[in-house]
């Protein structure tokens, strides 16, 4: 995750941040858990940023 998206997360959910990227890793194609969702979405959109095709 990019220090700038990550700068703009809500202060204090670095507990919530950190469970949605191990639910991210874990279940790479699930989105079920509502809570974490929206975290791991924005963690799936950086990694495709991520990606370079040389």
């Amino acid at each position: 995750m990019s220090k700038d998206i990550q700068s703009k997360l809500p202060k204090g959910r670095e507990n919530t941040y950190m469970g949605a990227k191990i639910a991210n890793q874990i279940n790479t194609n699930q989105q079920s858990n509502m809570l974490l969702s929206a975290y791991s979405v924005v963690t799936q959109n950086s990694t495709t940023v991520n990606i370079n095709l040389d």
